[in-house]
């Protein structure tokens, strides 16, 4: 499903239909996803905040039923 709404605003931020093709490019994904490292990630939530953000949704991401997984992401962010 293409939802207009967000592909013309991810256009008009400068990303070109190449990065928005075949699931995005290697920098959409780099510029929509905080991904790495715990401290990699609270670095990328602290840069939200410094630059404004009250509000920061964390989706963590693991295997399908894999709770304590997602869990110790949770845990490992909890003082960001």
């Amino acid at each position: 499903m293409v939802m207009d709404n967000y592909r013309n605003c991810w256009l008009g931020l400068g990303f070109t239909e190449a990065d928005l093709a075949n699931g995005g490019s290697d920098r959409f994904i780099d510029s929509m996803v905080l991904w790495g490292s715990a401290e990699k990630v609270k670095e990328g939530l602290r840069a939200h905040i410094a630059a404004g953000a009250t509000h920061v949704a964390i989706q963590p991401v693991a295997a399908e039923g894999d709770t304590a997984g997602r869990d110790a992401i949770l845990k490992a962010l909890a003082d960001t």
